[in-house]
């Protein structure tokens, strides 16, 4: 039988001393924690981890998907959703790799985690793991390619 696993990430605020006058958002902790309820008791997912504001680092974030891609094997589902700031930053590497010229990224409390960083955690999962992400992030409508 497949099993589930969510990770739902949302941060109002972030550590200023790595952001230059970033806004404090209001809701996008009320959207993780509303995505979590909905995987634990909606659908039941076998293991929900909810990350806020402070808890919601890049090294954290890499972490779970590190675990994740280690326990999750064909036909089970990994739900990550993102409430928070994205944006972008230039893309040092794309004249040699052809890649975009920004990269997208999420805002999370100690850095920014760019959509290369990402793309790079999800090559981990063995094939015929369905990973399904919702963000909620302004600049980043790439952030997952």
């Amino acid at each position: 039988m497949s099993k589930g696993i969510s990770l739902n990430i949302g941060l109002n605020k972030v550590n200023s001393a790595h952001y230059n006058q970033i806004a404090e958002l209001v809701a996008a902790v009320n959207d993780a924690q509303y995505m979590h309820h909905l995987a634990k008791n909606v659908f039941h997912y076998g293991r929900c981890d909810l990350l806020l504001d402070e808890e919601a680092t890049a090294t954290r974030v890499l972490a779970l998907l590190r675990e994740y891609a280690v326990t999750l094997v064909s036909g089970d589902i990994l739900l990550l959703t993102y409430s928070g700031h994205g944006s972008l930053l230039q893309d040092l590497y794309s004249p040699v790799r052809g890649d975009e010229r920004y990269d997208q990224t999420w805002c999370l409390y100690d850095r920014q985690l760019i959509d290369d960083e990402l793309y790079m955690a999800f090559s981990l999962f063995r094939a015929g793991v369905r990973i399904f992400v919702v963000s909620d992030s302004c600049h980043s409508g790439t952030v997952t390619i």
